[in-house]
């Protein structure tokens, strides 16, 4: 970091110190990160392992956008390589998208349907661990129409990856706990994608469209179930057929769409009873 770059930083952090008011100061620090690193498309959130996310600040209405955030809270965000990093993290820090996900993540089913349509080029994910077991993410992102973040960003956000991580533990500490209606939807929601697909397609063909949804491209769900990439795509082409799509956006659009006309507490598989006998 150059010697204006660290004044730049410093002075925000004098700043935030100062301020007594965590939102305020959470702004503050949302502001300061995404003017010296570039970004334009910025999320600051809690992950938590039993309900939905929330949102404490979302600056991503850019213009490449496709997408919206309604989809993610009602089942995208499960998906999430990010939320799943969340999940399992063991020590706060910095986590960028290549680290947590394969070499063709681009070729994956959540890239094609959800990811791709974000307009980003470029994220990275400062984490940090809460009291009450929760995450705290702050999302820096580069649209398409920027360059992605340079080695140099990379080593300068990991330098100060120890300090921001601790002020979004200690401004994020409170105020946030998940509610029972929350933790319901979550819990359906993971039971229908569990479920999804289970009453119509093959034992087979189940346990690899479960993988595609869950992130895996065709390359990591042959790896996984030691069987060829010609195979995998000879399955994913048959559950496209009986599902009537033929796009990997399709296959999740059917998803919310069967969400929306199930009782997703019953346990009982969505597809089955949106496409109906």
């Amino acid at each position: 970091m150059d010697r204006k770059a660290l004044t730049f930083w410093h002075e925000c952090l004098g700043d935030i110190l100062r301020e007594s008011d965590d939102d305020k100061a959470l702004s503050g620090l949302v502001a300061h990160l995404k003017g010296l690193f570039r970004s334009n498309s910025v999320i600051l959130m809690i992950y938590r392992a039993d309900s939905s996310p929330v949102f404490l600040h979302n600056d991503t209405g850019h213009n490449w956008r496709k997408n919206n955030f309604d989809d993610y809270i009602a089942a995208f965000y499960i998906l999430d390589p990010f939320y799943q990093a969340a999940l399992s993290l063991k020590e706060d820090g910095l986590l960028g998208l290549e680290e947590i996900t394969p070499p063709d993540f681009h070729k994956s089913e959540y890239f094609e349907a959800w990811y791709q349509q974000s307009g980003l080029n470029d994220e990275v994910n400062f984490m940090a661990r809460l009291k009450d077991g929760n995450v705290v993410a702050l999302s820096l992102a580069r649209t398409i129409d920027a360059p992605r973040f340079s080695q140099k960003d990379l080593e300068d956000m990991r330098m100060i990856a120890p300090v921001v991580c601790g002020l979004l533990a200690t401004r994020c500490s409170g105020g946030h706990k998940e509610t029972e209606k929350g933790k319901r939807l979550h819990a359906e929601l993971q039971s229908a994608l569990g479920a999804f697909g289970r009453d119509i397609l093959t034992p087979r063909e189940f346990e690899i469209m479960q993988m595609l949804m869950h992130g895996h491209p065709a390359r990591s769900v042959a790896d996984r179930l030691n069987i060829s990439m010609e195979t995998v795509k000879v399955h994913r082409k048959r559950i496209y057929a009986k599902l009537d799509i033929g796009t990997h956006a399709e296959l999740f659009s059917l998803f919310l769409a069967a969400l929306e006309g199930t009782d997703t507490a019953s346990g009982e598989d969505p597809l089955k009873a949106y496409l109906g006998p």
